[in-house]
């Protein structure tokens, strides 16, 4: 019957909540993922998202991303990996500075739990349970940050208990005011796969995928460079890829000066460095041979064209 009224009415759809570039990338209601390997910053990249809902600052940008202004927001983070003792205190204390408060302030509208110290087998209870409470003394539109996914249930590859979370996520998008942003790790050695079977039902129940991983050069070495690709939109075309640095300074995300993601593009189109090169000579030419012959060897040497 709900869905009658919707099709006979003028059907009028939501603004993004979080636009990069004047582009929506996160709209409301929508269950929304962050994956990458392991130590490549998605909980900063997170944190981030969190600044642009929290500012004092209406309309503050963060890392080229804010936030319709014309929605009220209360953000609860949900983390379940990180020490309670300095490793997930800093990072809260980060979002709350970041976000023009002092640490001594109450922030009626950010609210967060650790479930380290919980059970395996109790955390999706304690996790319903919370988000349960929440709703019904909170007025705003709730982001729900869950960092990270895969600790929340007892074995990500188990398709009951993966079913389990998508389904309270699901439920609560339709019949609640929330948005979920999740963090996944991807399999080590997997390209682009999340973790488990979690990670391939969530992928298609998602909205938004944000990929964040460290680019390589040539020779394949991690360099300083901090890629963000947009593996799936689905409500926009799909954006163009964005780079990032760490800052020690700040120890958080800055936006990568061009020069340097030029330098390391550059980098990726070379197969042979010099010095390789002229090595390779010396050990083939040694004798007179057709430019062809020696052109197939340098090609088969250097997999280039």
């Amino acid at each position: 019957q709900r869905l009658k009224k919707c099709i006979m009415g003028n059907i009028i759809f939501s603004k993004p909540i979080i636009s990069r570039e004047e582009v929506g990338i996160i709209y409301p209601n929508t269950i929304n993922i962050i994956q990458g390997k392991s130590g490549v910053h998605k909980s900063r990249l997170v944190e981030n998202l969190c600044c642009v809902f929290l500012s004092k600052i209406s309309g503050k940008s963060f890392l080229g991303f804010s936030a319709n202004c014309s929605e009220k927001y209360t953000v609860l983070y949900v983390d379940t990996e990180r020490n309670q003792k300095d490793q997930y205190p800093y990072a809260l204390q980060k979002i709350i500075l970041n976000s023009g408060y002092s640490v001594n302030e109450e922030i009626k509208n950010f609210d967060f739990i650790s479930l380290i110290e919980i059970t395996r087998e109790a955390r999706f209870d304690a996790l319903k349970e919370y988000l349960e409470k929440m709703r019904r003394t909170i007025s705003d539109h709730i982001v729900i940050v869950l960092d990270v996914l895969t600790d929340i249930i007892k074995n990500f590859n188990d398709p009951n208990e993966s079913m389990k979370l998508i389904d309270l996520m699901n439920m609560m998008i339709n019949s609640s005011n929330v948005t979920f942003i999740g963090i996944i790790h991807e399999n080590p050695n997997s390209g682009d796969k999340a973790r488990g079977h979690l990670g391939t039902e969530v992928f298609n129940k998602s909205s938004t995928v944000l990929q964040i991983g460290m680019e390589k050069d040539n020779k394949n070495s991690v360099t300083d460079l901090i890629k963000v690709s947009y593996l799936k939109c689905r409500n926009t075309r799909r954006q163009q890829d964005f780079h990032l640095v760490y800052s020690e300074i700040s120890n958080g995300l800055e936006i990568a000066d061009e020069t340097l993601v030029k330098n390391v593009q550059d980098s990726q189109k070379i197969k042979a460095q010099l010095p390789e090169l002229k090595k390779f000579l010396a050990q083939n030419l040694h004798e007179s041979q057709s430019k062809e012959l020696l052109f197939e060897k340098i090609i088969a040497k250097f997999n280039c064209s």
